[in-house]
């Protein structure tokens, strides 16, 4: 397994997930984010993320958008972070040149769902 961390900064950092990026992820048929974590859960946030929240969260206020969590962030301040988890490259080459029934098998031991 490979992990790729990006950090996003600023105070619109969550926008450009929602608005520049979701026909890239959601058209490829990747499954949205879920909450998970004690500060989900201390936050009341549970299942599939949905956009608005996702904003005001890293935007440094609750879910609802109502009131600042914490200090103030600056653009420069880190938000959250990214983390990106690929297979490695012998795992893509196995899928690709598998039968239906190893596909099948590559894939359910990829699903972070189970």
């Amino acid at each position: 397994m490979t992990a790729r961390v990006s950090t996003l900064k600023g105070l619109n950092a969550g926008v450009y997930y929602t608005e520049q990026l979701p026909s890239y992820y959601l058209d490829a048929g990747e499954p949205r984010g879920v909450w998970f974590g004690d500060a989900a859960m201390s936050l009341g946030l549970a299942g599939v993320v949905d956009d608005a929240t996702f904003v005001h969260v890293i935007g440094g206020l609750d879910p609802t958008g109502s009131f600042v969590l914490g200090r103030r962030h600056g653009e420069e301040s880190v938000r959250a972070f990214d983390v990106t988890f690929s297979a490695p490259k012998s795992v893509s080459v196995l899928w690709g040149l598998a039968d239906e029934t190893t596909r099948a098998e590559v894939l359910a031991a990829h699903d972070a769902r189970r």
